[in-house]
């Protein structure tokens, strides 16, 4: 019986401790997947308002580029991971082609 009760506790210590790394372990995981929800709302708000301006048919050549400034500083600062080159580029071709279609019509 003297036997039992230390070992009582050191299993009640162990089952504590191991709760408590879960505990924290699933809260680094909300941390960063809401940090990551963040991050890709603000890479889609970017590209949504340049989309938005640069569909509008008054806005000048002037305010385009503007635009595609703003949305590329946007991206670049949101480009941490290094993973975002290729939206990057892709939002630059598809406003050179933007831009071609204005100066030729």
């Amino acid at each position: 019986m003297d036997f039992l009760a230390p070992v009582a506790i050191a299993v009640a210590v162990l089952v504590a401790l191991l709760i408590y790394r879960r505990a924290v372990a699933s809260r680094t995981t909300r941390q960063r997947n809401a940090k990551l929800v963040e991050r890709q709302r603000a890479i889609q708000s970017a590209i949504d308002t340049l989309g938005l301006t640069l569909k509008s048919s008054t806005i000048t050549i002037q305010e385009g580029e503007n635009a595609i400034r703003i949305a590329r500083d946007a991206l670049y600062q949101l480009d941490v991971q290094g993973d975002l080159s290729e939206l990057i580029a892709d939002n630059e071709q598809f406003f050179e082609e933007w831009r071609a279609s204005r100066v030729s019509a």
